[in-house]
């Protein structure tokens, strides 16, 4: 778990702006940029490269939400991102915490990358739990999956 600010909001911004498929709206990779700070953060790298990180939002001592999760575009489909929720599945369980949660689009939103993010997450274990049409704006409805830590 990376511990420094400086470095998570390095790569933070260094990897979302690699992302402009997912992450296009230059306010809230600067919101993402400065949350990060004090979150915990968990990466994953390659020969001390960084190619992705997550960072978790703690509620109530009862479930870790990502809040924000990015890997290179040309490590996707490569398990990076499975091998990222497991870690943070282990950090879960070490605290006890026992459910892990994510927003993304809905299905209702016909992007195809955010499809993609939608599957991957089913196939770590997330299932759909309720969708959210204010969250986010009526243009970009919210899907909000959960999972048990296991």
């Amino acid at each position: 778990m990376e511990k420094s600010s400086k470095i998570k909001a390095q790569i933070c911004e260094q990897i979302l702006r690699s992302l402009p498929q997912w992450f296009g709206i230059e306010k809230a990779i600067l919101h993402y940029i400065e949350d990060v700070k004090t979150l915990p953060f968990f990466k994953i790298s390659i020969y001390s490269k960084t190619i992705g990180f997550c960072a978790i939002k703690v509620n109530y001592g009862v479930n870790a939400d990502l809040y924000v999760l990015g890997i290179f575009k040309e490590f996707h489909g490569k398990g990076i991102g499975k091998r990222l929720i497991g870690t943070i599945n282990e950090y879960c369980k070490q605290l006890n915490i026992p459910y892990m949660s994510v927003k993304t689009l809905s299905e209702k939103h016909p992007d195809k990358n955010y499809w993609k993010t939608r599957k991957f997450y089913e196939k770590c274990g997330f299932k759909p739990f309720e969708e959210f049409t204010d969250l986010w704006g009526e243009h970009s409805p919210c899907l909000y999956m959960i999972r048990e830590v296991k």
